[in-house]
């Protein structure tokens, strides 16, 4: 599989300084490094083959990571709609990648295969250090992972996600991550951090 292919020559090139460019480290991550906490607990909203989740373990000082996916196509996901990587079929495959690259973590790492709105009250308020939202990107399902998920940061803690961008390339695809981030924390008078396609807020 590609997928794994892809891994195992990132293993290779990253004793020597190197990645494959779309593994590089994203700008949220850098952000929660530079906090310099420890024995974090965190939430992943959107898994897919767990490259990022694998990030995160490699680079932080991560004790739980919990990784929220349904791994299910559905009807209200626009991005499905003749997507090949979207398929039943292809989100098996990638959750089968996820696990593996993921396996050496042991119990440190949770899969829950639930929608985001399913699994949010599997949490108790203000008990995570950390949460990254890159799910359904359509603005009511943005809207509400971030309404439903900002109270069970801690205090001191970030939220934050992917896909910050407006553009026409987004909006043909129906992303409205832009606009869900900066109506709601407008209201609460947060600012936004945002660097390439990241964005964060420190609660």
């Amino acid at each position: 599989m590609l997928v794994i292919k892809k891994y195992w020559l990132r293993s290779l090139l990253k004793p020597f300084g190197f990645n494959l460019i779309q593994y590089n480290i994203r700008s949220f991550d850098r952000f929660l490094r530079s906090t310099k906490k420890r024995n974090l607990v965190g939430i992943e909203i959107g898994v897919h083959d767990g490259w990022h989740a694998l990030d995160l373990m490699e680079n932080l000082p991560i004790d739980k990571l919990y990784l929220i996916d349904p791994y299910k196509s559905y009807e209200d996901y626009y991005e499905s709609i003749g997507n090949p990587r979207k398929t039943q079929k292809a989100l098996n495959e990638r959750m089968k990648v996820a696990q593996k690259i993921l396996k050496k973590y042991g119990d440190r790492v949770k899969f829950i295969r639930k929608l985001s709105d399913d699994a949010v009250g599997d949490f108790e308020d203000e008990s995570i250090d950390f949460i990254y939202i890159d799910g359904n990107h359509q603005y009511e399902f943005a809207k509400k992972d971030v309404e439903n998920y900002y109270p069970k940061v801690k205090k001191g803690g970030v939220i934050g996600g992917d896909d910050y961008t407006h553009s026409p390339e987004t909006e043909s695809e129906r992303f409205g991550v832009f606009k869900a981030v900066n109506e709601f924390f407008k209201k609460l008078k947060k600012d936004i951090f945002f660097y390439q396609r990241d964005w964060w807020v420190v609660k």
